[in-house]
């Protein structure tokens, strides 16, 4: 040993004793306070030592994630945003019910749970409403394989109709008759319903007629049945027994919501059978049964006013009482006019509306009405005709249509308004939308699924991963908690110890106690802000929730302010859109107007970054929401730092031991024994804090690799959107052109009919004019004649 240190440290040590000597007076001498208190940190160490226990025992072992409990959380779940989803008709939750229910259907874990059927038929149903036909139909496919007694009905129902919207009806008259066996010919009405109504889609009018016939009278499907009945026997040309079982439809009392519009079709019917028999009288009262309040009213106006029209077409020998039903027919055709909203409805009933004028002698409004015409169709016409002329200009068109959303609309959008409108309302249009969108939603939903797939593997390699995981999730929260608390109580350890020490400490010897102690209370005034129970977590977890509340809030203004923006500029730039296109627009305003939809835009833009900004601080708020303390966070390295600074307390405390009261000294031991214990909980919680992290590994390894599966999927799916969209793109675009041929004759016709009005007009008025000349030629032959007559005897006199 080194002599020169030995004497240092006796040196040391006398220096001590003399100090302790002379602070001995100063210790504390209340033996019995110190004594209690040192109780109650050996009966709060019990208590932790409680706490540790009951957390080990009730979260030593945590569901897996596809166990049971999961299964039955997730079905419940998926069927709450169904539920939802119908109740309020929002898609999202729809969406939020298949993504829950996707994975348990095709997990093969679950086929066999007592649940597993409600969770297809909730996904088919879920597919369903967000007209995923496909996809729903192998479910219900699916369940009528299973032969479920509680879902053979609605699957075989479901599966029909399916088959008449997809136009697809291979293997469905063997699930019918499967069906028909399961159910040993006691079939519901529902179904036998959708089997006839499909039937008579098919044209197998007889099949149809015998399985409408047997939905019994009372049921919910009777009305409807004995409609599709009526339609059978039209079909079949017998229009005399089609209008009588028409009428036993309109006279049959409601059984379902639906009857009050099978009745109003009924009317419709019934007034189109008389009109075709000839039967006029009775084809305008059938039409007069439809309330204004229907939707099928603009429709019933314009067709009774045809009933006028031939009616009046009836009195050839009658001029007045012809003029009589022509003004019946102009009546109705008024009314149209103030309650239609369909344009390409609108462009015949003025049409018609000028026709009749015409008859009725009232040639100046009929000129007005033939040239209101010519003048708002015309110029439609003939812009729609350069821009198909126009090479490659097909897709803008299409792209037009795609974007004809009020938030998307511009200056320079290549379709006039009325010709967009009536591309839109096209059969053809819309068959090339649809294909065009839904290709575009599957790309979405494909580029949604891969990114979901990301974050969901990025979210299984973060330390932190528990969080996924409520059950281990909670159990760590604990952990937590109880740790935090069995730090605290160490620290009263600690004080105790001190407090025995008293003013020796403040000898030179007790230095490097001083410092270690101040560290370890810097650190505590942060370990007392952490939660110690599960009640502080939740504590923690609410003021963090109420925070996410806030920013949510502040995001929904934001929303609406975007949304009002997004509204005036669709306004200003539909103004000036009509403005231009009719001419009204100078090159200076509309320079104008730019520049103001520009400012606008500007401020729209950074109302987007605010609400970017906002996004991005709701997206931490609600990872704070998840354990904090978990590995890597501040929470556990004060922790660290705390359990450092407690050690290096305790050991230089020892060396000041020496110089305490015997009465204190004694208490030593119990101190250090209440050091041990606690260090012996906290390796118990480091041991459970492992068992959790190696149940997260294993729950997490199966998640990620049933993610990296679905990832491998998403990446075939677009290969294959990516295989069809040129394809898709193109048969788009070759639809929207020849539906636009389409709506490019329909606006020819129509100015055409209104031409013709106006040359009929014409002749109509030169053909009075001339027999007005005509009339008055033959007065004056008449009158020069009688005054031959009169004169006669007096010429021949003369001569």
């Amino acid at each position: 040993m080194n002599p020169a240190r030995l004497a240092r440290g006796m040196f040391a040590l006398t220096l001590l004793v003399l100090w302790a000597g002379q602070a001995a007076a100063q210790a504390p001498r209340n033996l019995a306070a110190v004594e209690k208190d040192l109780a109650l940190l050996n009966n709060a160490m019990r208590d932790q030592e409680g706490a540790v226990a009951l957390v080990e025992k009730q979260y030593s072992t945590a569901p897996n994630l596809f166990g049971s409990n999961s299964f039955e959380q997730r079905l419940g779940e998926g069927q709450i945003f169904f539920a939802l989803g119908e109740s309020s008709k929002d898609i999202k939750n729809y969406e939020r019910a298949a993504i829950l229910l996707f994975d348990i259907v095709e997990g093969g874990h679950f086929k066999d749970r007592p649940g597993y059927d409600d969770a297809v038929f909730t996904l088919a149903e879920s597919l369903f409403a967000l007209r995923y036909r496909y996809g729903a139909r192998n479910y219900y496919r699916l369940l009528a394989e299973r032969s479920t007694s509680r879902y053979n009905e609605a699957a075989i129902v479901r599966l029909i109709e399916l088959a008449g919207l997809l136009e697809n009806y291979e293997g469905l008259d063997e699930v019918y008759a499967r069906y028909e066996v399961i159910a040993g010919g006691n079939i519901r009405p529902s179904v036998r319903y959708a089997r006839g109504k499909l039937l008579l889609r098919r044209g197998r009018l007889d099949d149809a007629e015998l399985e409408l016939a047997r939905v019994p009278a009372g049921d919910t499907y009777h009305v409807r049945s004995v409609y599709l009945r009526a339609v059978v026997l039209m079909k079949k040309g017998l229009l005399e027994e089609a209008v009588a079982r028409f009428a036993e439809v309109a006279a049959a009392p409601d059984a379902a919501p639906e009857d009050a519009e099978v009745k109003e079709l009924s009317h419709m019917a019934r007034g189109r059978l008389y009109y075709e028999m000839g039967q006029l009288a009775e084809s305008a009262d059938a039409y007069q049964e439809i309330d204004h309040t229907s939707k099928h009213f603009p429709e019933m106006l314009y067709e009774v006013a045809w009933t006028f029209v031939k009616r009046g077409q009836g009195f050839k020998e009658q001029p007045e009482k012809a003029d009589a039903e022509y003004q019946k027919a102009l009546q109705a055709l008024d009314l149209l006019l103030i309650a239609n909203t369909n344009r390409r409805l609108e462009s015949d009933v003025r049409i018609l509306r000028g026709n009749l004028l015409l008859r009725l002698g009232k040639h100046d409004e009929a000129e007005q009405a033939f040239q209101s015409v010519v003048g708002d169709y015309g110029p439609t016409l003939k812009t729609l005709e350069q821009q198909m002329a126009t090479r490659g200009n097909t897709e803008a068109i299409l792209d037009a249509l795609l974007r004809s959303d009020a938030r998307t609309v511009t200056v320079d959008s290549v379709l006039d308004p009325l010709a967009q409108q009536w591309a839109q309302d096209d059969e053809g249009v819309a068959e090339a939308l649809t294909i065009y969108r839904d290709l575009d939603t599957t790309k979405a939903q494909v580029d949604e699924t891969r990114e979901l797939a990301d974050k969901l593997l990025k979210v299984l390699d973060n330390p932190n991963s528990v969080d996924i995981f409520p059950a281990l999730q909670e159990g760590r929260a604990r952990s937590l908690s109880v740790e935090n608390n069995l730090l605290a109580w160490e620290g009263r350890v600690a004080d105790l110890e001190a407090r025995i020490i008293g003013s020796i400490a403040d000898a030179p010897p007790g230095r490097n106690y001083r410092a270690a102690r101040e560290t370890r209370k810097a650190l505590e005034q942060k370990l007392v802000s952490m939660p110690r129970t599960s009640e502080d977590m939740q504590t923690r977890q609410a003021r963090i929730r109420s925070r996410i509340q806030e920013v949510e809030r502040t995001l929904f203004r934001q929303q609406l302010d975007i949304d009002n923006v997004r509204a005036q500029i669709a306004a200003i730039d539909a103004v000036v859109r009509e403005k231009k296109q009719k001419g009204q627009l100078n090159p200076q305003e509309e320079e104008y107007w730019r520049s103001e939809l520009r400012a606008v835009d500007g401020a729209l833009q950074q109302m987007l970054a605010i609400e970017k900004e906002l996004r991005e601080a709701l997206r931490e708020e609600r990872q704070n929401l998840t354990v904090a303390g978990g590995a890597g966070s501040q929470e556990s390295l004060i922790r660290e730092q705390y359990m450092d600074a407690l050690q290096r307390e305790a050991e230089t405390a020892r060396s000041l031991r020496q110089a305490v009261d015997p009465a204190f000294a004694s208490m030593f031991p119990k101190i250090d024994e209440n050091r041990q214990r606690a260090a012996q909980l906290r390796t118990r919680l480091a041991a459970f804090n492992k068992s959790i992290k190696r149940q997260v590994d294993a729950q997490a390894a199966e998640m990620r690799g049933i993610v990296m599966l679905e990832r491998t999927r998403v990446m075939e799916y677009e290969q294959q959107v990516g295989a069809y969209e040129g394809e898709a793109g193109e048969m788009a675009a070759v639809l929207t052109h020849n539906a636009l041929k389409g709506v490019r004759d329909r606006f020819y016709d129509v100015v055409l009919r209104a031409d013709v009005g106006l040359i009929d007009l014409a002749w109509q008025q030169k053909q009075e004019k001339t027999d007005s000349v005509s009339t008055l030629v033959r007065k004056q032959k008449s009158e020069l004649k009688a005054l031959d007559d009169e004169f006669a005897d007096v010429l021949r006199d003369i001569e």
